[in-house]
């Protein structure tokens, strides 16, 4: 029985292997099946199921095409995958609880996914001692592209030559052959790696805040923004690599999900977003479907934790 298992899987990965293309496709089509059931049937357990599906899919297919490229997994490899699988899960999973188990359950598996997620997280920060990146797919099949190393040497000069890989866009060729890799610069220091610490474990005290102090109330809203404030201000971006300033930036931007998050979303942001959305639709003629779809789908999607607390 189990050799035949091996079989079936063998023959899946080979069959994957030779049509990347269809397998895109089928993701592609499951997300837009996904997005078709939650506008029009509104049924969001099967749309949030089928959209795990596709990304479940997408996570299988980059490990598959890892396997291909000859590329050992590592310790950091197989956590960072594991949080892929999670992250595309989470918010199935939550609302599944919700309807089968009622809040205690919701809160219950928002709790143990959280305490999941901030140990491996952990575990690879002490692993790297690098910051945290989002683990999407597409820069995830980006990194398996590069496998083999940005440069390499000549033999007899010496001279270091860059692969046709890493060559950056044409608008951004400065025409100069690469200097070497600094990888200390790539570390962060003693005051970075604990703003790191205080992003990682933010989830998990805004739910014990959120345990305490109840949902709507204010302490730990003002708790999670200012585990935030602290951790960017420790992170910084001097002499840090390019990576690291895009996360920087990337988290600087996303504090902007504060406007959806109650209970400042209930009480101030919700009047003005569903305002300044209404009088969009009135004002665009063709496009005003549209607005009003995602001005219905807002507040069912400020109700979802996983969507709008998820780092």
């Amino acid at each position: 029985m189990s050799e035949t298992i091996e079989g079936l899987i063998e023959k899946y990965r080979l069959w994957a292997a030779n049509n990347p293309s269809l397998i895109q496709d089928v993701e592609i089509f499951l997300r837009g099946f996904s997005y078709f059931l939650s506008g029009y049937i509104k049924e969001i357990v099967i749309s949030e199921f089928v959209y795990s599906l596709a990304q479940l899919i997408s996570v299988l297919h980059s490990r598959i095409i890892k396997r291909n490229a000859a590329v050992s997994p590592s310790v950091v490899s197989l956590l960072e995958d594991l949080l892929r699988v999670l992250k595309c899960v989470e918010v199935f999973l939550e609302i599944a609880a919700l309807r089968l188990g009622g809040p205690k359950a919701r809160w219950i598996v928002l709790i143990s996914l959280q305490l999941v997620k901030g140990c491996m997280k952990l575990a690879i920060l002490k692993k790297t001692g690098r910051i945290l990146k989002p683990l999407d797919q597409e820069r995830k099949n980006n990194d398996l592209q590069k496998v083999g190393g940005q440069y390499y040497t000549l033999p007899c000069s010496g001279r270091r030559i860059r692969t046709l890989q890493a060559g950056p866009p044409m608008y951004e060729r400065t025409w100069q052959p690469p200097g070497p890799m600094n990888s200390n610069s790539l570390h962060l220091t003693t005051m970075q790696y604990s703003g790191e610490i205080l992003y990682i474990l933010k989830p998990v005290l805004h739910l014990a805040a959120v345990g305490k102090c109840g949902e709507q109330a204010w302490a730990p809203f003002l708790l999670a923004m200012s585990l935030d404030f602290a951790s960017q201000v420790a992170l910084g971006s001097k002499n840090q690599s390019r990576e690291h300033r895009e996360e920087v930036l990337r988290r600087w931007f996303s504090l902007a999900n504060y406007c959806l998050r109650s209970p400042f979303y209930d009480r101030k942001s919700k009047y003005v977003i569903l305002g300044f959305l209404r009088c969009v639709e009135k004002c665009l003629p063709l496009g005003g479907g549209l607005v009003a779809s995602i001005r219905e789908y807002i507040p069912e999607y400020v109700k979802i934790y996983s969507y709008v607390w998820a780092d």
